[in-house]
């Protein structure tokens, strides 16, 4: 009887060990996930800034008057006088 007693305890906490493992291994895992994660996104957010600094730069009036005149062989037109009469 107190054989079959100390099976079923040393059952017992066996499945208690081998579900501990199981759980502290899936943490583990999940926490290496986490990690890369938090990489990415510092790496996406690193890279959003600087489309966004791109952005603003071709957008800026400077920019764009540079790229219509080199490119685009765009002047600006010549200043015209106007006479106005006097009646």
């Amino acid at each position: 009887m107190k054989i079959g007693r100390a099976i079923i305890i040393l059952l017992f906490m066996l499945t208690l060990a081998i579900i501990h493992l199981t759980v502290f291994s899936k943490s583990i895992e999940i926490n290496y996930q986490v990690e890369e994660l938090k990489q990415k996104f510092n790496r996406l957010l690193s890279e959003n800034r600087s489309l966004a600094a791109a952005v603003s730069r071709k957008n800026s009036l400077d920019y764009i008057d540079k790229i219509a005149q080199e490119k685009l062989g765009m002047v600006y037109p010549e200043k015209l006088k106007y006479l106005k009469k006097n009646y």
